[in-house]
Order: structure tokens, then sequence, then C-alpha cells
């Protein structure tokens, strides 16, 4: 075991029960090498992973690669529209409180329509926003649309949410950053206190901006975890309510 994963295999060492784990990947669509790279990557290891796709930017190959590759352990959802920052002032936002209610339905509805035709109709009803931002009027919007979940920062602001189901992010992975390494040291401290904290923890990725250092540093992750047998590797879907029936609005 790699000295940087101590704290982390401590932290699953405490543990009186076993804790579920998703691994949620931002911006599919950009930077496809990437994206196929850490697909691979989970796939090599058996574990679970869900893609965030920003709708416009998914390419016709892109998307019937990852068509074919959908299944119990790739699992696809809306990042989105375009991914493009709408706020007029602040922190960037792509669905915030700067954007009309019906601007943000209509770009929802969009986004379902070109994402399910791109990915042959195999999208979990599931929104992730784009900076893990959004208003209250999305979440509205999101209701009203059939949406079964939302995907934010574990320490957003509070929602109404409705229907819909919470699936928060505890761990970006490329927060803590020497130059634009990662600092292992400081990311498995994130990593250990979210463990010992929760009983289903959100890992965040951005596969296009990670380096070969990041890819080799996660698969150390990955096989730690697998071989520990504490953590249960999920897939954002399967923390959903069960439901008898789709609501998707066309």
């Amino acid at each position: 075991m790699r000295n940087w994963l101590k704290p982390i295999a401590d932290a699953l060492h405490e543990r009186a029960a076993p804790l579920q784990l998703f691994i949620r990947d931002d911006d599919a669509g950009w930077d496809d090498a990437r994206l196929a790279r850490l697909v691979e990557l989970c796939d090599r290891h058996e574990v679970a992973l869900d893609l965030a796709v920003i709708p416009t930017a998914l390419s016709l190959g892109t998307g019937a690669w990852l068509a074919s590759r959908i299944g119990e352990r790739l699992r696809c959802h809306q990042h989105g529209f375009a991914h493009v920052n709408h706020a007029l002032t602040g922190r960037k936002c792509e669905f915030g409180t700067d954007r009309a209610i019906d601007a943000q339905h209509a770009d929802l509805r969009r986004g379902w329509s070109l994402l399910n035709q791109l990915l042959q109709g195999r999208v979990d009803e599931i929104f992730t926003p784009p900076w893990n931002r959004c208003s209250q009027a999305t979440a509205d919007a999101l209701c009203e649309l059939g949406f079964r979940g939302l995907s934010r920062d574990a320490g957003a602001a509070p929602l109404r949410l409705g229907s819909l189901q919470s699936l928060p992010v505890h761990v970006n992975w490329m927060k803590p950053r020497l130059d634009a390494e990662p600092d292992l040291h400081a990311l498995a401290a994130m990593i250990a206190e979210a463990l010992r904290r929760e009983s289903e923890v959100g890992l965040m990725l951005h596969h296009a901006v990670m380096t070969d250092r990041d890819f080799e540093s996660f698969g150390e992750l990955l096989a730690l975890l697998r071989s520990l047998g504490v953590v249960e590797f999920v897939t954002m879907r399967s923390l959903l309510p069960a439901t008898d029936a789709l609501r998707r609005t066309a």
C-alpha cells in the first residue's frame, strides 16, 4: 500500500459498518481521450462510475460508444445544457438566479431530449448542475419535468427538493493541488474524513483536467478500496427511491 493511502485505510478499519460510495465524473463530452481512460480504469477495477454528460458537448461517436457501455456499472445523466455561465455577477452558474424559470425549463427539456438521442435513451433521471450550483427555480423545474435526483456539493445551500432525491458529493478530487499535481496527503485527509463521517459518500472527478499522476493515484485508491472489502461501489441511480413508473415528460 502506498504511504499516502494510510489515513484512508485507517478510517475504513475504524468503521463498524460498511459504506456505499459513488464516483461522479463531470464534463463528459470534453476530452474524449481522457474520458475513455477513466472509463477503462474503473472497468478494470470493476467499480461503478456515473458520468455527468454535457448534452451539447457530446459527439455522435462518443455518444454511441457510451451507449454501448452503459449497464450495471456505467451510468450517464444530464450535466446542464451547454455548461455556459449565465451569472451576471459572482460565481459561475448556468442555472442560477439570474435566469428566468422559463429559460431554465427550456434548457432542461432540450438537454434531456438531446442527451437521450445521443445515448439511445439510456439516461438516468438525475441532474448535476455545472459548477454544482443551481437555484430553487431549477429544482422546481426538475420536479415538474420528472427528474428524480439532484447532485450538488454536500455543502451547497439547501433547496426545497420536493420529489427530488439529494445525491451530494463530499470529496472533490481536484481540490487539493500542489501546482498542477494532486496534493495526495491533503486529498487522503479529505477522503478519510468523509469515510468516517458518512454512510454514503460521493466522490467527484473531472477527467478533462486530470493529469497522469491523478489517474495513477486514483487507480491506487480504487485498488485499496476494493481490497479492504468495506466499501460498496454503487451507482447514483441505485440510491434513488424505487419507483413503479417513469414520469418523464417528452
